[in-house]
């Protein structure tokens, strides 16, 4: 793989009224999508799988793979996966340890980070 291309992520589950809520990073400047380096001896989908078993409590086997998609940020394009759970009855918010810079958001959170983030072929998350 290519030195210092990053990949980037997010996790969706529903919250109790059938809504989707999506896994994002807190920073100062607002929230982003999760992100890593991609490892010399891994791929871009195994690079950020490998972040998400080290920042979340989670079985990645409940993850699936709903969308790849890329996504302009500061002038470098990166992949973007959007996972989400099989679980339905998993408690998303206990997947985080309590000094964890993630959380979770519903869409209209995420507003402004859909601004700083070009995503291509966004896809659409409706209540089923």
């Amino acid at each position: 793989m290519l030195e210092n291309h990053s990949v980037a992520c997010t996790v969706m589950a529903k919250d109790t009224d059938g809504d989707y809520v999506f896994l994002v990073e807190d920073q100062p400047k607002g929230f982003s999508f999760l992100k890593t380096v991609i490892s010399r001896d891994k791929t871009g989908l195994a690079s950020i799988i490998e972040k998400i078993k080290n920042e979340l409590a989670i079985d990645v086997a409940e993850l699936e793979l709903f969308e790849l998609t890329n996504a302009v940020v500061e002038k470098a394009r990166i992949p973007l996966f959007v996972f989400s759970c099989r679980d339905e009855g998993l408690h998303y918010k206990e997947v985080l340890s309590s000094d964890s810079n993630l959380t979770w958001q519903h869409s209209e959170s995420l507003t402004n980070t859909l601004k700083q983030w070009e995503i291509s072929g966004v896809p659409q998350f409706q209540k089923e």
